[in-house]
């Protein structure tokens, strides 16, 4: 156990703040451009708004069908299709990412402009927040990694407010992260469903000499991808390592077959 050399690396929506910030941008979007088509047709440009309105929709619930989309969040497309509409557009992201990458870069701008503004607001998970407080205060570093771009982690975890200021007067989870483990995106580590991504998460903490030791995310195939990653390379993370799970529907702390602890809400035990 090396205390004080240990990073607890987290993600950032549906982890550290509540699930919403990105639904709201993509429906934004998805408002603009339909209205945009609408005004077209009504001034005799264009013709196709109720094809491309029910077209749109045909294609949502596609989407909502396919693995390769909801996989990420859910482990069946029922499940998918009964979540309310911030789960929906989380799993229609996993599709403009892949099909719609200029659309994918828009709705990051969309997002980290309705957070600098104050247009979204960020809801932070306490449980979480004082978790990772609390493990800070423990000598771990505290670091993110998201899909969202730096910028946006940090526009973000701004608006995260710690239960009181530390021994350096930090005030924000910003601060913390910052002075911590740090910020990462998908261009430094890759892509968070395949477990070479973690393994490229703990090299990097390696160079400097640390070692990873926790994993906190609400996606179970980044979890799956972070334990396989464990599992195939133990030595690479601190021999005590911990894949968290967190899963607001359920009532009591579980252990899967493949080791990930899944829990309601996150609390630091200060075993590791």
């Amino acid at each position: 156990k090396m205390l004080g050399k240990i990073v607890a690396l987290s993600d950032v929506e549906g982890t550290i703040i509540e699930e919403g910030i990105k639904a709201q941008a993509i429906m934004d979007l998805e408002k603009s451009l339909l209205a945009g088509v609408k005004m077209l047709s009504e001034l005799g440009v264009v013709s196709v708004y109720d094809h491309l309105n029910s077209s749109w929709e045909i294609a949502k619930n596609d989407i909502l069908e396919d693995e390769k989309y909801f996989g990420r969040f859910f482990k069946d497309s029922s499940t998918a299709k009964e979540t309310g509409p911030i789960g929906q557009y989380n799993v229609i992201f996993e599709a403009l990412k892949i099909h719609g990458k200029e659309f994918a870069k828009l709705i990051s701008a969309i997002m980290l402009n309705g957070v600098i503004g104050g247009k979204y607001e960020v809801i932070q998970n306490e449980d979480v927040v004082t978790s990772l407080f609390e493990m800070s205060n423990h000598g771990i570093n505290i670091g993110t990694y998201s899909g969202g771009s730096d910028i946006l982690q940090e526009a973000m975890l701004s608006h995260v407010y710690l239960p009181r200021s530390n021994l350096f007067g930090h005030i924000t989870l910003k601060d913390i992260v910052t002075c911590g483990g740090g910020f990462h995106d998908k261009k430094e580590f890759g892509n968070k469903l395949k477990a070479d991504s973690y393994l490229a998460a703990a090299s990097h903490f390696a160079e400097q000499g640390q070692e990873m030791g926790y994993w906190l995310t609400d996606s179970i195939g980044e979890a799956q991808a972070c334990q396989t990653a464990v599992r195939s390379k133990p030595a690479s993370f601190n021999s005590e390592m911990k894949v968290y799970l967190i899963d607001r529907k359920i009532k009591d702390n579980e252990v899967t077959s493949e080791g990930i602890i899944v829990v309601p809400k996150f609390r630091y035990d200060n075993e590791i």
